[in-house]
Order: C-alpha cells, then sequence, then structure tokens
C-alpha cells in the first residue's frame, strides 16, 4: 500500500512548512472489503513538534442483513492533538493537548441492505501540562490522556439523543463540566423523497 511520508507546503512567507506521517496496523480484509485503512495515523509538524494521532476502529465487524462489514474502517474514533513549546516561548516545556473521543452508531436502512454510520457522542478535553524531555512527548501525551495528571482547561460532551432514517440530526445535548448549564437542542427537518431533498430545517428550539 502506498502511502505518504512527508510533504511541504508554502508558509506564505517565502518559506515552507514541513510535515511527516507515520502509520500503525494497518489491515486487509480477505472476504471482499479489501484494505480497511490503518489503525492510526500521526501527523506532524517537523517544524514546531505540534503533532495530530488519529485512531480507527479497522477491526470491529458487525452484521448487517445477511452480511459482515466493518463499518467504522476510514472513521476517527478517537483524536489526540498537542502541540509543545516552542524555545522562544516563555513556558518552553508547556503543552497543549486536546483529546478527543468519538461514539459512532451503525444504523441498517433498506431491510438490512445498506446501512449508514453516524457520530453520537462527542467527549472532548483539552489539558495543559509540562514535559521535562525525559522519554518522549508521544509517551508522555498517551500518560496524560489515561491519567488526566494535567491542568484540565476544558471538559465538554456533545451527545446526539435522536436522528432520522435520512442521518439528520433531531436532538442533542451539550455540555461543560464546572459549567452549570446544558444546551438541549430539538429540530425537526422535511425529508421530501420523491426529489431527494432531505434535511429540510422546519422547526428549532434551544433551551
Amino acid at each position: 500500500k502506498r502511502v505518504v511520508r512527508a510533504y511541504a507546503v508554502n508558509d506564505g512567507q517565502g518559506g515552507v512548512r514541513r510535515f511527516g506521517l507515520r502509520y500503525r496496523d494497518g489491515r486487509t480484509n480477505r472476504l471482499g472489503h479489501g484494505f480497511l485503512g490503518f489503525g492510526e495515523r500521526i501527523l506532524t509538524d517537523l517544524d514546531t513538534g505540534a503533532s495530530t494521532a488519529e485512531f480507527y476502529d479497522n477491526a470491529t465487524a458487525v452484521k448487517i442483513g445477511s452480511r459482515d462489514v466493518v463499518p467504522f474502517a476510514g472513521q476517527v474514533k478517537r483524536q489526540w492533538h498537542y502541540a509543545p513549546g516552542l524555545s522562544t516561548q516563555p513556558k518552553p516545556d508547556q503543552v497543549e493537548m486536546v483529546f478527543a473521543d468519538r461514539t459512532i452508531d451503525v444504523a441498517p436502512t433498506n431491510g438490512g441492505a445498506s446501512y449508514f454510520t453516524l457520530p453520537t457522542k462527542l467527549h472532548s478535553r483539552r489539558m495543559q501540562g509540562s514535559f521535562s524531555g525525559g522519554g518522549s512527548l508521544a509517551a508522555y501525551v498517551e500518560l496524560v490522556e489515561s491519567l488526566e495528571n494535567a491542568t484540565m482547561l476544558r471538559d465538554s460532551t456533545v451527545e446526539v439523543l435522536d436522528y432520522d432514517e435520512h442521518r439528520n440530526v433531531l436532538e442533542v445535548n451539550v455540555s461543560t463540566v464546572g459549567v452549570d448549564l446544558t444546551t438541549h437542542v430539538k429540530r425537526t427537518v422535511k425529508n421530501d423523497v420523491s426529489r431527494w431533498i432531505l434535511g429540510q430545517p422546519q422547526w428549532q428550539e434551544e433551551c
């Protein structure tokens, strides 16, 4: 499988920004699904050390109708973004981190002849820590993600409570830890299947 290992883009100031990529856990399905993608993809800004690690579920099989499918392949299930302080900053050991976890539903359609997937929960945490340089930055970030042993700046959750057979989201809750407020959004949409004009907003309430 051919993949991109590195690339560069113009920085708008006559120079270039360089990026490197790494991949892990590539899988192929021998029952007809072909290449299922990688389990992890890491993009690193080679000039600043900032990185984004994306994790995919390319292993879970679900029975839809009479078929076994791998519906979550190619969809980000977890994402870690971390940016270390630069040597020119007042606190070069400071690390900004954002962790996002997604729950994805799979819904059969057409009597099991097809299906769609939809992210129904997003839990995001933004943290700030200090990395002294002992060991690797990636190992430090992994430890913080597990133990939460850094300053929590924000801990928010977006949860889809209802959606229709055409993948339109109808009801959502948005909440943040430490904030005494949960935003509840409820909407109705019109689906004109005869003309295949879907998801036309009709009414929405936020409270």
